[in-house]
């Protein structure tokens, strides 16, 4: 059984400039570095006419596992690897995203938006998170969306800070 979350996250900053951030390779490393992931790689950032992919690869800390979780690796937590598909139009922005962990075996699917608001925007995340494993599949699920909900919340600010 799946798990979903739905939350929101204002950032002090306009679509448009959003949007435009979106586009630089930097700002994809800047925002998985706010998340405090480990051995981060960009795999690729692409941008074509109003569309931005972008693919990276990255490690979960150690640190940030449950026990019960954290007995299974040694140097640091599950690999991961998160595509965005963010579609740029006159300032708004929505993405379908996937991350997968090949180490773990969860995926964890939804899409992004962007949505103008008083003075910024607010940046909508809705997950759903699948492990199919019997008996734990549920709490490993609850623990994906955590780490993606305090990581969407980091991510934010860089999103919201004056980065150039």
């Amino acid at each position: 059984m799946s798990h979903s979350i739905d939350h929101e996250y204002p950032l002090d900053v306009s679509p448009l400039a959003l949007a435009d951030r979106l586009k630089s390779p930097a700002f994809a490393l800047a925002r998985l570095n706010a998340a405090r992931r480990e051995d981060i790689e960009l795999v690729s950032h692409v941008v074509t006419e109003g569309v931005v992919r972008i693919v990276t690869r990255y490690f979960v800390p150690l640190g940030d596992l449950p026990s019960w979780m954290a007995m299974r690796f040694k140097e640091h937590g599950p690999q991961n690897k998160r595509v965005e598909e963010w579609k740029l139009v006159d300032g708004v922005g929505r993405a379908t995203f996937t991350q997968t962990s090949p180490d773990g075996g969860g995926t964890v699917t939804g899409h992004y938006e962007i949505v103008e608001a008083d003075g910024g925007c607010v940046w909508k995340v809705h997950a759903t998170a699948d492990y199919p494993a019997p008996l734990i599949g549920g709490r490993v699920e609850k623990f994906m969306l955590a780490s993606l909900d305090r990581a969407s919340g980091e991510e934010a600010a860089v999103m919201s800070a004056a980065w150039s």
